[in-house]
């Protein structure tokens, strides 16, 4: 019985002494740190999601933007496998070039200008066109003959390259 006693009596004066008022204090704080730690975590996940989610949002509007306008204006023909004939207008004269397109993804990660800022989508889909050499049989032609404003005529044949010359 005594033992009990002198248990709770070292508890009680422990309760009250300043090393328990210290430690308290000191689990107190480093809780509310942790509080504040994990309420500013939760705040940024969230900005984070949202940014996250902005982005998404930006990439599928571009994304059906670009394709409304292609079904809209009829401008992009797909020719075969992975190649296109893309028509565009410019000053009144109409303008056709065959783009092959390749499954690979890009060969390049990022772009920055002087300042470092990112200008990748800027800048990437006139790295990314390359010019492709079409000939009468990519447009389902055997031969054609070219005349010219000079007089001169030229036949091209079905697997040969166009060219001005």
């Amino acid at each position: 019985m005594y033992f009990y006693l002198s248990i709770l009596l070292t508890i009680m004066l422990f309760i009250n002494s300043q090393y328990y008022l210290s430690t308290k204090n000191a689990i107190m704080m480093n809780y509310n740190k942790y509080k504040q730690l994990r309420t500013l975590k939760k705040q940024m996940n969230i900005q984070i999601s949202w940014k996250l989610i902005l982005n998404i949002v930006y990439f599928i509007f571009n994304a059906t933007w670009a394709i409304i306008v292609q079904k809209f204006l009829n401008n992009v023909e797909q020719l075969g496998k992975n190649k296109y004939s893309v028509t565009f207008i410019i000053g009144g004269k109409i303008y056709k070039i065959m783009v092959k397109h390749t499954l690979e993804p890009s060969p390049i990660l990022q772009i920055y200008d002087k300042d470092s800022n990112d200008i990748t989508d800027q800048v990437e889909p006139y790295l990314l066109y390359q010019p492709q050499t079409v000939s009468p049989a990519d447009i389902d032609l055997d031969e054609i003959t070219v005349l010219y404003s000079s007089g001169d005529d030229k036949v091209i044949g079905k697997n040969e390259p166009f060219t001005i010359s």
